[in-house]
């Protein structure tokens, strides 16, 4: 595994390596590189000498000296690169890793700029030998090769953003100094700051942004690297232990699938996630639900949320709270289920595992099949949740609901479901991505950060979206009404009607506070359950 050693490397920021003696032309006479790589020979000199400056005689140092001297009064870019290689190390680029790119007039345009095309090939090359250099110092010219041939886990180029600064002076031959150094790193990528410094006017002439990608190999997918401390760099994988996908730190993309393990697994991990959510946060649901009934004298049942609870507990007991929970029991673990099922599914037809997808129409199908499986349950639930419900099991409801309203009743609020959706999730994962940046803004894997921020844009999310689900819940349980006109009501326009007809704007804030509370934890519950049983799956299917 190759590229396993590679990120480590990659990522070790504040290591230096130890820099060797450089010829006068200023190629890296470094003393791990001992052969050409077979991609790149041909087109760029790699020096081959073994030894350090501290490894040489005394004779042998006099020797370098007279050469480099002599080399000095032919080249004129001795001082100039001396200044470029200062500028590497101010900047923070490792000089051993320095390369030089020979430019020829058929490489400039009219305005004696590179075109983009050719920087491109120049900073790729120039990253290509940083990899070969990182593996041939790692594991010699065989892990070199492997790593420059894709075996295991390595790396794709996903994409260089080339900036010109200014053009090349039109001297008699032009000389870059392409410098590589990590910027930023994630589970999935990591980017490469870079810098091609002209001899000839002794400054950086265009500067790039290289984003590359780990990959498997093996398996053909995308590989999700951990991230690394200390601790873990010491104690990381190597070509002599295959790596532990299953104890492997990781950040996970909650709402995708991980891409080492299977579909079937992820969907019984989000089936068990999506039941434990429901059923804990099952008595607070019941409570905005209550509140968010309209009564034939428009008068609100409970004051507020504790103000349900005390009159709950002392007139029907704090049990009630749990009625319809077998609904959600039955209709949140196959939802879930699909939900992954149809994420997954619909990311790999959009390429989702090889070359990136779009999240936005992935979530959105996701949304779509698990709200078409869960809203007869929804239903069923809320018609079993109100205040002197007739209902004491779910498959009476059923029939009851079927018999007297027909399939419709199930679907009357499907519509107004998602468009409730749609805004929850747009607003949740905003708020969840700055909130994260705010706690994180190192972008460390930090199981805390993702719980709070998570709980932060659920509850804001929940406020956001409050009419429409008190909308939603006029329509579902419009046929245990006495009122006439909610049980007419068609849709979400008839809803909104009743509601700002009997209540006004305040009608539209029913059950902020419960509903509010029950998301938070809601879904910082989801992803940790979620990520439990996902793991004890996996590790009983291991063994």
């Amino acid at each position: 595994m190759i590229g396993s050693v590679l990120l480590r490397r990659i990522l070790q920021f504040e290591s230096s390596m130890q820099h060797s003696v450089r010829l006068s032309r200023g190629y890296p006479l470094s003393n791990f590189a001992r052969e050409t790589p077979p991609s790149l020979a041909g087109t760029h000199r790699f020096k081959t000498e073994s030894r350090t400056y501290s490894q040489t005689s005394l004779s042998e140092r006099v020797q370098t000296s007279a050469t480099e001297a002599f080399a000095a009064r032919s080249d004129p870019f001795v001082e100039a690169r001396s200044i470029a290689h200062r500028y590497a190390e101010e900047n923070g680029y490792d000089i051993s890793l320095l390369w030089e790119e020979n430019i020829a007039w058929g490489h400039l345009d009219s305005f004696r700029h590179l075109n983009n095309v050719n920087y491109v090939q120049f900073f790729d090359a120039s990253r290509m030998h940083m990899m070969y250099m990182i593996a041939l110092e790692t594991h010699g010219p065989k892990g070199a090769k492997a790593i420059l041939e894709g075996l295991g886990i390595s790396i794709i180029l996903k994409s260089i953003d080339v900036k010109f600064k200014v053009g090349l002076l039109p001297t008699a031959k032009w000389l870059l100094v392409m410098m590589q150094r990590p910027h930023s790193t994630s589970p999935s990528q990591f980017t490469l700051s870079s810098t091609a410094y002209s001899l000839a006017q002794r400054a950086p002439v265009a500067t790039a942004e290289t984003v590359c990608v780990w990959y498997d190999y093996d398996v053909w997918k995308k590989y999700l690297a951990p991230y690394l401390t200390p601790t873990s760099l010491r104690n990381s994988f190597t070509l002599q232990v295959p790596v532990d996908r299953v104890t492997m730190a990781e950040e996970v993309d909650y709402e995708a699938l991980p891409s080492n393990a299977g579909l079937g697994v992820n969907m019984l991990a989000g089936a068990m996630a999506g039941i434990s959510e429901h059923a804990v946060m099952f008595p607070l649901d019941s409570i905005k639900t209550r509140m968010q009934v309209i009564t034939a004298n428009n008068v609100a049942v409970y004051s507020s949320l504790g103000n349900a609870v005390q009159r709950i507990a002392s007139t029907e007991g704090l049990r009630t709270l749990w009625r319809g929970v077998a609904s959600v029991i039955m209709g949140a673990g196959p939802a879930h289920a699909v939900h992954f099922g149809t994420y997954e599914a619909v990311k790999e037809l959009a390429g989702g595992n090889t070359g990136g997808h779009h999240p936005g129409a992935t979530r959105a199908c996701a949304t779509i099949a698990s709200d078409a499986l869960m809203n007869p349950f929804d239903v069923i639930k809320q018609r079993m949740q109100i205040k002197d419900s007739a209902f004491r099991s779910v498959l009476t409801c059923a029939r009851t609901v079927y018999r007297n309203e027909g399939l419709t009743a199930f679907y009357i609020s499907y519509p107004t479901t998602l468009t409730m959706s749609v805004p929850f999730t747009a607003v949740q994962f905003t708020a969840y991505e700055s909130i994260k940046r705010a706690l994180n803004p190192t972008d460390q894997y930090s199981p805390i950060t993702h719980v709070t921020a998570g709980g932060m844009a659920g509850g804001i999310a929940a406020a956001i979206t409050t009419p429409l689900d008190v909308a939603k819940t006029l329509l579902q349980t419009r046929g245990s009404s006495n009122d006439p006109q909610i049980r007419n009501a068609q849709g979400m326009r008839d809803a909104f009607r009743i509601i700002y007809e009997r209540n006004g704007l305040q009608g539209f804030a029913r059950g902020l506070t419960p509903r509010v509370v029950t998301f938070m934890p809601s879904n910082a519950l989801c992803w940790l359950c979620y990520e439990f049983f996902k793991m004890a799956i996996r590790t009983d299917e291991a063994r």
